[in-house]
């Protein structure tokens, strides 16, 4: 029988790579110069890669490399414009609204829940504080789905990866899994946000993961 595996101790060993320290902040663009940077610089590689499958001269390797660049910037765009939504209109500081929950101990919950004797184990993991307030029914809904996803549409394997991770005022929790999805499997997963309530906020990226296999990710605000 494959046991749930929590690794918690991990929460206090590792930083985002993208923490930035004190000094650095004091100099660091405003919201809107920075989005407006990103998507234009986003818009011109959707631009770039538009021309290069016009032009039919690519090999099929490379029409896929095209494609999957355009699909990245266009969700570095959505991304960016929900983070910029979602800094204007969260609280500036934490406890107002919703009920204080840790996101790492939902994704164990969900784990457990779906442990079975033939399936594959599912690791989870914590990076950072992932703690914030939030409908928790709600949210363990949204973490369900995605691990439901997962599983119905990649090669799990051995297992899954749960993952919980805070940054700033910012938490994501992220579900990989082997194998690659299809474009249909893919816009399932993208619109697993419309089955829960939209007052939890964030967006659903997918994404390839380093090796093999596919990551399920959840941005959302504390």
């Amino acid at each position: 029988m494959k046991a749930t595996q929590a690794k918690r101790s991990t929460r206090a060993l590792e930083t985002p790579e993208h923490a930035t320290a004190p000094d650095e902040e004091a100099t660091a663009p405003d919201l809107g110069t920075l989005v407006h940077g990103v998507v234009n610089s986003t818009a011109a590689i959707t631009f770039a890669a538009s021309a290069l499958r016009a032009g039919g001269e690519l090999t099929e390797s490379g029409l896929e490399t095209v494609t999957r660049m355009a699909e990245a910037a266009e969700m570095v765009t959505r991304m960016v414009k929900t983070f910029a939504t979602a800094s204007r209109t969260s609280p500036a500081h934490p406890g107002q609204g919703g009920t204080a929950a840790d996101l790492y101990e939902i994704c164990c919950e969900v784990a457990e829940q779906r442990r079975s004797d033939d399936g594959p184990a599912i690791l989870c993991r914590a990076f950072g504080d992932s703690r914030g307030r939030w409908d928790r029914a709600q949210l363990a809904a949204l973490v369900g789905l995605m691990v439901d996803a997962a599983l119905a549409h990649l090669d799990s394997g051995a297992h899954l990866t749960l993952s919980a991770s805070g940054y700033g005022r910012h938490v994501r929790v992220d579900v990989h899994g082997l194998g690659l999805l299809s474009p249909k499997a893919r816009r399932v997963c993208l619109e697993i946000p419309s089955q829960v309530d939209p007052a939890l906020g964030g967006l659903m990226t997918v994404t390839v993961g380093r090796g093999r296999g596919t990551v399920l990710s959840m941005h959302l605000p504390r």
